[in-house]
């Protein structure tokens, strides 16, 4: 009969998902039911059932009356024919095959009733089950899942039971795992009774979720943070180390305007009557002392900083006390303080307010060989002073030591600023300092011209004489070829004794005789000449390259006499710690030693002991000094994912105590790319100058092509961080995923009009000249306002037909954007540009458009507000969530930007511009 009704197209109760059809109709559509692609499905197919003019939902329920009877008929018929078997396709198939293959008969006997069942042993089952469940308390329901197992399942179970005891203290644990879980963790305890989970994943599941929620939580406190662009918080740090560059030479012109106005107050003070004659004078000039003393007001005016050795101070400075005091400082700084004694300094420490000890004790002692040979004191016994006496001054060796002992508070100055790698400082970041210090990774493997490398040499040693002449003559040669060769770089030669020094001397005055055609470069650093020096002179040179010529070896007999001159002396391991450290670039270590030819039970002392360890770091004991590891964070694993589809090697925690980089890239033995991460590393440095500015600074100086990635930037968009990231690596963009379709645009939104105009075809974009850029920019701006800035540049690059913009390409079109402002009524505010005289902002549809303009961050705040009152006016009751997934829609964004939006509508709500339900 149904299927003869007029309500009904021929065919209709053939047509599968009548039912879900019929619900969808009979639901309200809901705020955006004209958004929902559902729903429009659901039309169409109740428009091919139910024929035209005809109330949809009481013909669907015809249709699906009549569906149910027909499946209804069909139930009887097969459950007549198959029984409890009906609907089991399987066995259904085994039945209709085991019935052809048998007669009649057989089928018959199959159809007999049962034998009566013997009802003692089920009485007993019961009764033993009845008996357990009062003894254990079990629960049916979470034993066995329903509330009357069924006799064999319970048997089955007890069973299993049985079968393994060990398994009821896991079971038991289990148990009250769940009851202390909760509420708050069924969402996780469910999966893992379920086997939806494994065991070992519920903890990578839990940190997880936990992520998500603490991530959610932020947000919702911090709206700020949906919003965030990793490219518009690097061009933020950009900003900040621009203004920290111009605030460092503010306070520079500041000192030099600080000085000036010293020079002018000088004028007007006491003495400088007296040195404007002592410039006029020609001869019979005042002693220094005397000037000082007579004008030193003036003379400090105008000079206030005094750069003096301790002698020095002694000789010109009269004492500030008594009836003619003289000059008193402010403040005292004395470098290379483990070089002065304290007698030396007590002098300048009188003089002055206050003091700074600046010096290294694993450096060189002052000299005191004439104060042993002179000093008449006796050594005081050490039962004559008090146990809480202070130290005296004369029985430390420098002021740096006096401090120490006198307990002045003290900070290490850890950053290493001179080696230019890390092999040139590991030695004695080792030895001497704990590995205490932050060493700078370098990028480069080191090789003959960078780093630490040791040059063998065929060399005796000459016992009368106290040199080795090979070896000698292998510096001096190594010296002429680096003059010809590396004439722009600095170098300096240091021996371990005097006599191999004036040996590599006579060798180089000899070479230079006979080919000057490397003499310029021994002319050419005034400020850092070319020199070659023994071991105790040393201290407080540095040049980018330094040979050092070990000079001991073998005799001629074959056999080394364990004597290493001034290293095998008390505080040797100092002398060499000076030595090891004078390089920036490059440290040769010319020597006919191996390490192992040094006893260390013939010839005992650190200072030998630290050599040893000195020669196999320059033989190459150590690769790389750097650390390096697996890349375990999981910001850095996704990135090392990266790393290995561009065919490089992902390397984790590049870098050294303090400073490291998450993620580096490594082609053979080098590093093209280290990734910084914010990270715990990065989070550490509490300064914002050292986070954004000086280690970034630092790493570059050492060679190293740096990438920023931001976690939130990953995580909201990460097809354009991984873009950026093989840009970084060098590679060709990714194909662009194709965008999924989107439903059409109800006619609240106007469609996005993308600006074109004309760009001078050839001129690359920085040549353009300002003037014409700025006429293309506010082009841009008058069709596309408001607009955001990387909007607005990002359309340029597209006009220009660019993959990047370069430095010079954003420098031009930031003067651009200023000129524009001046000249083609164009203005910005709140990072969006507008165009003068622009009508109210509308909603735009940025589906069509470019893919730049559907991220949050490019749109400005008007129109997300204008988008939220059309839908509020369209659809009346819109709550705040329906309304941030409406807008999205709305204004085609893509599906990240809608907790931005969220955060945005939350603001709104709040300052009462807009009222959702």
């Amino acid at each position: 009969a149904a299927a003869g009704d007029a309500r009904l197209r021929p065919g209709a109760l053939a047509l599968p998902g009548l039912a879900e059809a019929r619900a969808v109709l009979a639901e309200p559509g809901g705020v955006f039911g004209f958004l929902s692609s559902a729903r429009r499905q659901a039309k169409a197919l109740a428009a091919q059932a139910v024929a035209e003019g005809a109330e949809p939902l009481a013909a669907l329920d015809i249709a699906l009356a009549a569906q149910q009877a027909e499946a209804r008929l069909a139930a009887s018929a097969g459950r007549a024919l198959f029984g409890t078997l009906w609907r089991e396709a399987p066995a259904m198939a085994a039945l209709v095959t085991w019935r052809e293959r048998h007669d009649a008969e057989a089928a018959a006997a199959l159809a007999l009733p049962l034998p009566p069942l013997d009802p003692a042993p089920v009485e007993a089952a019961l009764a033993a089950w009845a008996e357990l469940a009062a003894a254990t308390a079990l629960d049916p329901m979470a034993g066995f899942g329903i509330p009357d197992p069924p006799l064999a399942e319970l048997a089955a179970r007890l069973g299993d039971w049985a079968a393994q005891p060990a398994a009821l203290p896991a079971w038991l644990a289990w148990r009250r795992a769940l009851a202390l879980a909760g509420e708050r963790l069924a969402p996780l305890a469910a999966p893992l009774a379920g086997d939806r989970l494994a065991p070992e994943a519920a903890a990578e599941a839990l940190e997880d979720a936990l992520a998500e929620a603490l991530l959610k939580a932020a947000m919702r406190a911090r709206p700020e943070l949906a919003t965030f662009e990793g490219a518009g918080f690097d061009r933020l740090v950009a900003e900040f180390r621009d203004a920290d560059r111009d605030r460092i030479a503010l306070a520079r012109a500041e000192a030099r305007a600080a000085h000036a106005a010293g020079l002018e107050r000088a004028r007007g003070l006491a003495g400088f009557r007296l040195l404007r004659g002592e410039f006029e004078k020609k001869r019979g000039h005042l002693p220094v002392r005397e000037i000082l003393l007579r004008a030193g007001p003036a003379v400090q005016a105008a000079k206030p900083v005094f750069l003096m050795s301790p002698l020095s101070v002694a000789q010109f400075l009269a004492p500030p006390h008594g009836l003619r005091p003289g000059l008193s400082f402010d403040l005292l700084v004395m470098d290379e303080a483990s070089q002065i004694e304290p007698v030396d300094a007590l002098g300048a420490i009188a003089r002055c307010g206050q003091m700074v000890v600046v010096g290294d004790d694993r450096q060189m002692p002052p000299t005191r060989f004439f104060q042993r040979m002179t000093s008449e004191e006796p050594e005081a016994a050490e039962d004559d002073a008090p146990p809480d006496t202070p130290v005296a001054a004369r029985e430390v060796e420098s002021i740096l030591g006096l401090a120490n002992a006198r307990g002045v508070p003290n900070v290490m100055l850890r950053w290493h600023y001179r080696s230019r790698h890390e092999s040139l400082i590991a030695t004695s970041n080792a030895e001497f300092y704990g590995g205490r210090l932050v060493v700078l990774p370098s990028p480069r493997a080191r090789s003959e011209r960078l780093g630490l490398s040791l040059v063998p040499v065929a060399g005796r040693w000459e016992a009368g004489a106290g040199v080795n002449r090979a070896e000698a003559q292998a510096v001096a040669e190594a010296v002429l070829q680096h003059a010809k060769d590396s004439p722009g770089e600095t170098l300096g030669v240091a021996a371990f004794s005097l006599r191999q020094r004036d040996a590599i001397l006579d060798a180089l005055e000899a070479l230079r005789r006979a080919d000057p055609a490397g003499e310029a470069f021994f002319a050419a650093h005034p400020h850092e000449p070319f020199f070659v020096k023994n071991l105790e002179n040393v201290q407080g040179d540095e040049r980018d390259t330094i040979l050092i010529s070990v000079g001991y070896a073998p005799g001629a007999d074959g056999r080394l006499a364990m004597r290493f001159g001034p290293l095998s002396a008390e505080g040797g391991e100092r002398r060499l710690n000076v030595l090891i450290t004078r390089a920036r670039t490059c440290c040769r270590v010319f020597t006919a030693l191996l390490p192992e030819d040094i006893d260390l039970e013939r010839a005992a002392g650190p200072g030998v002991a630290a050599l040893r360890r000195f020669l196999q770091q320059a033989g190459g004991g150590a690769l790389r000094a750097v650390q390096a590891g697996a890349v375990e964070a999981p910001l850095p694993r996704v990135i090392a994912a990266e790393i290995i589809a561009a065919g490089l090697e992902p390397v984790g925690r590049v870098g050294s105590a303090g400073l490291f980089l998450d993620v580096a890239a490594r082609r053979e033995a080098d590093f093209v790319l280290g990734v910084e991460a914010d990270g715990a590393d990065w989070a550490a440095l509490r300064g914002a100058r050292d986070r954004d500015s000086g280690r970034p600074a630092a790493l570059a100086r050492m060679g190293w092509s740096l990438h920023r990635a931001w976690g939130l930037a990953w995580l909201q968009q990460p097809g354009a961080e991984r873009a950026r990231l093989r840009a970084a690596l060098g590679l060709a963009p990714a194909e662009a995923e194709a965008a999924p379709a989107a439903a059409a645009d109800p006619g609240l939104a106007i469609p996005y009009a993308e600006a074109a105009p004309a760009v001078p075809a050839g001129t690359p974009m920085a040549e353009a000249g300002f003037a014409r850029l700025a006429g293309i920019l506010a082009a841009i701006i008058r069709v596309e306002h408001p607009a955001a800035t990387d909007s607005v540049l990002e359309r340029a690059r597209l006009l220009w037909g660019q993959p990047t913009l370069s430095a010079a390409d954003r420098a031009a079109l930031g003067q651009a954007l200023r000129l524009a402002t001046r000249l083609e009524g164009v203005a910005e505010a709140g990072g969006f540009w507008r165009a003068e005289g622009a009508g109210p902002v509308l909603p735009r549809d940025r589906r069509a458009a470019a893919a730049h303009l559907r991220r949050a961050t490019a749109l400005p705040p008007e129109e997300v507000e204008a988008a939220a009152k059309a839908l509020l006016a369209a659809l009346p009751g819109t709550t705040e969530a329906e309304l941030a997934a409406g807008v999205v829609r709305l204004l085609g964004l893509e599906a990240s930007a809608e907790a931005a939006i969220a955060a945005r509508l939350a603001a709104l709500t709040g300052a009462g511009a807009i009222d959702p339900a």
